[in-house]
Parts: structure tokens; C-alpha cells; sequence
């Protein structure tokens, strides 16, 4: 996640150029990582009855998860584009969702969720209010960067 923060950052900032292939290869890397975290959180906040089963127990699940990555990064890279306008939607899906999942952890701490779900007609409830986090942290993240946009080309102006 680090590496996809400094690459995101310095680009931003202009210090470095980066890619398209970069960013996706640094976005898997954070996807798979963020993916073994969120799930033993979420099983542990959210439901009544936990599983204590960790992710990637054995051996053969952590290769198994790790040769993943190389055919996911190749049906990203070469077959999603085939996909034409909905290669874009999944993205976004998949942004959002991610997102929201992350939120549904923070929400699943607040007494009236934690550890109270028995099915997923109990979850519909923190998943909202985690859907309605993410669309406010994506629309200031948007608003964030318009200013920051504007303020760097008034600045430049002036000088």
C-alpha cells in the first residue's frame, strides 16, 4: 500500500512520471495485501458468531493466492480493455466496493454493529452507512483535488 501511496503522491506532485501498468501492478499488490486484512476484521467485528479460521492457513493457499496475482494482472492488462465501456464501469464497481468494504470495518466498531450480525439481512444496515462514507470520501477527495488544482494554477499565474 505504501509503494501505491509514493507512486501516487510523486506523480501527482510531478516529481516522477508513472504508468498506467505501474499503477495497476501497484494496485494489485494493495488489493491482494488489503484483501488478507479486511476479511479476518470484518469476520471479527461484524458477525455473532466468528470464524476464527485465518486466511491463507496453509501453505499451498498462500501459493495458491500468490499465482493468482500474475493472472489477474494479465486479464486486467490485456483482456479488460476488450471489454470497451464497461472496462471502466468495473473499475469504478471495484473502486467502490473496495472502499466500502474498508468503511464497513470502521462501522462495524460502533457499538450497534459490532458483533451483532446473524445473516446478511443484518449487515444492510452498517453496509449503507459505509456505502454513504465512501461516496462522501470519494466526492471530497474530488472536491480536494479541484481546489488544489486551482490553487496551483492561480499560483502559477501569479508568478
Amino acid at each position: 500500500v505504501a509503494v501505491m501511496i509514493y507512486d501516487g503522491v510523486t506523480s501527482y506532485a510531478g516529481w516522477r512520471g508513472t504508468t498506467n501498468e505501474i499503477r495497476l501492478i501497484t494496485g494489485l499488490c494493495a488489493g491482494y495485501a488489503l484483501g488478507l486484512f479486511i476479511v479476518p476484521l470484518l469476520n471479527s467485528q461484524l458477525w455473532r458468531v466468528q470464524d476464527t479460521s485465518r486466511p491463507l492457513e496453509k501453505p499451498w493457499q498462500v501459493v495458491l493466492w500468490l499465482a493468482t496475482m500474475p493472472v489477474v494482472y494479465a486479464i486486467v492488462w490485456w483482456v479488460f480493455p476488450l471489454l470497451g465501456i464497461w472496462f471502466p464501469i468495473i473499475v469504478g464497481v471495484a473502486i467502490l466496493v473496495t472502499f466500502t468494504l474498508v468503511n464497513l470495518v470502521v462501522v462495524a466498531l460502533f457499538r450497534p454493529f459490532e458483533n451483532r450480525a446473524e445473516s446478511m439481512r443484518d449487515v444492510w444496515v452498517p453496509l449503507l452507512i459505509a456505502f454513504g462514507l465512501t461516496v462522501f470520501e470519494i466526492a471530497g477527495s474530488a472536491a480536494l483535488k479541484a481546489w488544489l488544482v486551482h490553487l496551483a494554477e492561480s499560483l502559477t499565474t501569479r508568478t
